[in-house]
């Protein structure tokens, strides 16, 4: 007998973020990140983003955020974003103060204001986190180009 689920075509439909400073929060994924506002309600503090495939992100007030990485006691997200050019993304993260956690060929991983991780990959590494990615501390940028 045939599940009814195997047949369900289940896609992603949105990632809801509790921040702690909202307004900041929001800056942070739309001016630094790039991702494009739909429907922002300050006095809800509420927006509503979307990436360039379409997938959502709900961004609320009542998170609270950290200065080193969340891990899961923090009631922490990992989200991995396809760039279609990772070292130009890298030199704009850099230029607006971005915190860089790890580098590997073609995936890195940022912070957000509120300590949530952020992972980069090229498009040939498509939504990929490496296993054992533990990040402890914070990655030195220079070292990384010499």
């Amino acid at each position: 007998v045939k599940s009814i689920m195997s047949k369900q075509q289940v896609s992603l439909g949105l990632i809801c973020v509790l921040a702690e400073d909202w307004y900041e929060l929001v800056d942070f994924y739309v001016d630094v990140i790039g991702l494009s506002p739909v429907d922002i309600d300050e006095s809800k503090e509420r927006a509503l983003l979307k990436d360039a495939r379409g997938l959502s992100i709900l961004i609320l007030s009542g998170g609270e955020g950290q200065e080193l990485p969340k891990g899961p006691k923090h009631n922490s997200f990992y989200v991995s974003f396809v760039v279609n050019d990772l070292p130009a993304m890298v030199s704009e993260l850099e230029y607006r103060g971005v915190v860089f956690w790890q580098i590997d060929e073609g995936i890195l991983a940022v912070m957000d204001p509120d300590g949530n991780l952020l992972y980069l990959s090229d498009e040939n590494r498509y939504g990929f986190i490496p296993d054992g990615w533990l990040i402890r501390e914070k990655f030195d940028l220079d070292a990384y180009r010499e």
